[in-house]
């Protein structure tokens, strides 16, 4: 008879073969592969943090703006864009945060190496959209919005900001987005508002690690709910900093991708 021990190797031996072969292909990221964790926007540097939600190899490329995403499915353009690259192969829960003064090429990344100019976040609402691929044909990862519109008295914004469509917007607006094709609010982005509530419109915010460790699919639904997130505005303090330094992944799993070879 066969002991225990056995079944118990092979069911690990799948498990890292399962794992490793979807690290390999992990250079091509989809939807929800990424969730943001926080931003900054009225400190002296702009900051925004995200955690992985998939194992990358070394070399993975994810390109962030704060272009709008027009509703007629193309980016609005004057705004920045930047490349991050991972410099080495990362595990899923990794949390890396991005920090610079808007506008500059001088960025500063905690994991991996950034080019292009580090986004410049307005106190007045803002995003950031995150994808592969190229200005034409992007493919979205993930997407945070911090903008709301509010269209009732004594507001008169041009529309309401909700979280289906974000600001639906095909306006020259440095502040306004709609929604990017392929993403869906709660699950594979993040809307950090209320509707028809402008107030709820905040400089800073930082997800508190409520609902986390837990499974990927878990933290996907705990870290694109906004009534994890605190918020602030003015200048960020204490508990409103980034990254968030949440603790993602469960015991058994980051075990299992500890055996992993880097």
């Amino acid at each position: 008879m066969k002991s225990i021990f056995t079944y118990t190797y092979k069911i690990i031996f799948v498990l890292i073969f399962c794992i490793n072969t979807k690290q390999a292909n992990a250079q091509v990221l989809a939807a929800g592969d990424i969730a943001f964790t926080g931003y900054i926007s009225a400190g002296s540097t702009d900051e925004f943090s995200f955690v992985l939600l998939k194992n990358i190899p070394s070399g993975t490329t994810i390109t962030f703006t704060d272009n709008s995403w027009l509703n007629t499915n193309i980016f609005r353009a004057g705004e920045e864009t930047l490349v991050w690259t991972s410099s080495a192969a990362m595990l899923t829960g990794t949390e890396v945060k991005i920090s610079g003064v808007g506008g500059s090429a001088t960025i500063i990344s905690s994991l991996g190496t950034c080019t292009g100019n580090m986004l410049s976040l307005s106190t007045s609402g803002d995003q950031v959209l995150a994808y592969q691929g190229t200005v034409a044909s992007p493919t979205f990862i993930s997407a945070i919005h911090m903008n709301v519109y509010q269209s009732t008295p004594p507001i008169s914004d041009p529309v309401a900001t909700d979280a289906a469509t974000w600001d639906n917007t095909n306006s020259n607006n440095t502040t306004a987005s709609s929604l990017p094709t392929g993403l869906t609010t709660g699950s594979t982005a993040i809307w950090v508002g209320t509707f028809q509530v402008s107030a709820s419109e905040f400089d800073n915010a930082v997800f508190n690690c409520t609902g986390v460790p837990g499974t990927v699919a878990q933290i996907r639904a705990a870290v694109n709910n906004p009534a994890n997130w605190t918020k602030s505005n003015g200048s960020p303090t204490a508990p409103v900093t980034v990254p968030s330094g949440c603790s993602f992944l469960q015991l058994p799993q980051l075990m299992i991708l500890n055996l992993l070879p880097n």
